[in-house]
């Protein structure tokens, strides 16, 4: 008699419960153990306890299932990896009302045993899609230092919303560089900042919008006993505001490799395709 065995994963403790083919509800015993080397290790021999195990049904929620879905692969344990709404819709489906791990582990080795769902790779894509998500966190980062730099020009140089429709935008930025503050404007050189251009940019500011700019400036409403700080905060979120801006060209950069390589991967599931088809030929 094949068995199922369902997994609650937690951060501190993981719960096994077993569900048997041909029964609909699951044995009431659970295997608690920790999420660690020795952990694992008395889970592989517990399940080999429990006689032949046709798949190891996980959730995919959160991030503990990672290292506990790559141990059992590797140690040849089929898993399937299902989406956590699928496990409590089935959990409301059976009337299941509590909530714990013992119960959840319960309701997954039930439902693989109805449901069956497949045993794949289990952490094929997950790569990608972390990595997506970590590009996607900078980029919100990065949003955030912009909001904090708008806040501050709006008191230290409200002139420069009448230049600029965005005052976070990349000439706007360049100019704040060389004077974060309006009374920093005021002071500079007219060419100084006519000249102020995006890091790795062609286009300057020019003379004409650098001329207005600084004629407003000298006619700040900007309050002066806060010009040292707001001055001292811009330089450091332009900082923030630039570093961010480098990681998330790195981190694009490693998503396009990751998306290469599964396209690649499910094209070369389709038959007659191979790496040669893929990568592309001299020839």
């Amino acid at each position: 008699m094949s068995v199922v065995v369902g997994i609650d994963v937690g951060a501190y403790k993981h719960a096994a419960a077993v569900c048997r083919s041909g029964r609909q509800v699951a044995e009431r015993g659970v295997f608690h153990y920790r999420p660690n080397q020795d952990g694992f290790r008395e889970l592989e021999t517990w399940l080999k306890q429990q006689g032949g195990v046709e798949r190891v049904v996980l959730e995919s929620s959160g991030h503990y299932w990672f290292p506990l879905a790559s141990y059992l692969r590797r140690s040849g344990c089929p898993v399937s990896v299902v989406n956590p709404l699928e496990a409590k819709y089935f959990a409301k489906s059976r009337m299941r009302r509590t909530k714990s791990d013992p119960a959840d582990a319960r309701t997954l080795a039930e439902l693989g045993v109805r449901d069956q769902p497949p045993a794949r790779e289990p952490l094929v894509g997950v790569e990608l899609r972390e990595a997506a998500r970590f590009c996607m966190r900078l980029v919100g980062e990065q949003v955030k230092v912009c909001q904090r730099l708008r806040r501050l020009v709006e008191i230290s140089f409200p002139e420069l919303g009448e230049v600029f429709d965005d005052p976070t935008c990349d000439t706007a930025l360049a100019v704040l560089r060389r004077a974060p503050t309006a009374s920093a404007a005021a002071r500079r050189h007219l060419q100084t900042l006519a000249d102020s251009v995006r890091p790795g940019g062609r286009r300057r500011l020019g003379v004409t919008k650098a001329r207005r700019l600084r004629d407003l400036a000298r006619e700040t409403i900007a309050p002066p006993e806060l010009d040292a700080q707001a001055g001292f905060e811009v330089q450091l979120l332009i900082e923030q505001y630039d570093l961010l801006s480098r990681q998330i060209e790195l981190a694009e950069q490693r998503v396009a490799e990751l998306l290469d390589g599964e396209v690649a991967r499910r094209l070369q599931t389709i038959p007659g395709v191979g790496p040669a088809i893929c990568c592309g030929s001299d020839g």
